[in-house]
């Protein structure tokens, strides 16, 4: 389908008035039985064509589609049947010389007051200082998917900054985390939960960082692994941090909804209700939170917080949502504070 609807006929008219053809109504050509043509002598206009494209903001060439405008030549030194092809007024090319005089005969049947024009295709790519073309009459209605080459071009570079970013700070083991997911498979299959849960747990760790480094959202794979092996483990406290800790990494973009539906289940395993969940706490104010840390200190000597579990903080009890438990980083201690 091109870029335009076509009425039933070999020939339409567009009522529209486009800028640069001419200031008039257009009277397309084209149809069922319309064969496309290659538009001669485009080379000849390669600063014509450089500067539509600017124009058109592709500053290093694409493909586009456009409306080409027909306007015979007669006085033309070199062909009497010589049709012009012009794009928003510039001139691209010619009809070619083989197919001028049927062209030629069809724009004298449209209606005075209208300029013959038809759907084309523009290819055109800066390479060091040419513009190499390719206009194409498409008479069929043929048409073809817009591409902005340098669009195209910054997006490959910014891919390859992604994959080095990501890269740099995504590796476990010596391999990129994804490439750990047989392991951690095999593992499970093999009933070494607690060696699977080691692996998982840097997974999520690098995809969290992986997140940062990308300013985007944590993959949710390992956070989900977590989980499934943790419920094996019967350790619902465990798995509560660690899908919590997911949420949190989230920041501002929006929780997976299978990390959401396991974060429900292990609230309620855990026995903790969402209006109390640390996901709610972190909307309250930091004075607030910053007035309860400060009330209690956790206890000296503790362990340092294994990877991948929340920080050091008050979250709700999960035996008593109606009171605070300090949480070392590791396991929950005696410390407990009202909730308000």
């Amino acid at each position: 389908m091109g870029i335009f609807s076509r009425s039933s006929g070999s020939e339409s008219r567009a009522s529209v008035r486009r800028p640069g053809d001419l200031n008039a109504n257009l009277h397309l050509l084209g149809g069922p039985g319309w064969e496309d043509l290659e538009v001669a002598g485009e080379s000849y206009h390669s600063k014509e064509i450089a500067r539509l494209f600017r124009s058109w903001g592709m500053t290093d060439g694409g493909v586009t589609m456009r409306v080409a405008t027909l306007v015979p030549e007669p006085t033309n030194r070199y062909d009497k049947n010589a049709v012009k092809v012009l794009v928003d007024g510039a001139l691209v090319g010619y009809v070619p010389a083989s197919d001028a005089a049927r062209i030629k005969a069809q724009c004298a049947r449209v209606p005075r007051g209208n300029v013959a024009a038809c759907s084309a295709r523009i290819w055109a790519k800066s390479a060091e200082g040419d513009w190499p073309a390719r206009v194409t009459l498409a008479f069929s209605g043929s048409s073809e998917r817009e591409r902005d080459f340098g669009a195209e071009e910054a997006s490959r570079r910014e891919g390859e900054r992604r994959w080095d970013a990501s890269q740099a700070v995504g590796k476990v083991r010596g391999a990129w985390w994804g490439q750990q997911r047989g392991a951690i498979a095999e593992l499970k299959r093999q009933g070494r939960l607690d060696e699977a849960l080691s692996l998982v747990d840097e997974c999520a760790a690098a995809a969290e960082r992986v997140a940062v480094a990308l300013g985007e959202r944590p993959d949710p794979w390992a956070a989900e692994q977590q989980s499934v092996i943790l419920r094996k483990l019967k350790d619902p406290a465990r798995e509560l941090a660690a899908l919590e800790r997911y949420a949190h990494a989230c920041g501002s973009f929006a929780v997976p909804d299978t990390i959401g539906e396991r974060l429900n289940r292990a609230r309620v395993a855990a026995g903790v209700s969402g209006e109390h969940s640390s996901e709610a706490r972190v909307e309250s104010s930091n004075d607030e939170a910053h007035g309860l840390v400060a009330e209690a200190a956790p206890r000296p000597g503790v362990e340092a917080p294994a990877p991948l579990l929340p920080a050091a903080a008050w979250y709700p009890d999960p035996s008593n949502p109606a009171i605070l438990r300090w949480w070392d980083g590791l396991r929950w201690t005696e410390h407990t504070a009202p909730t308000n």
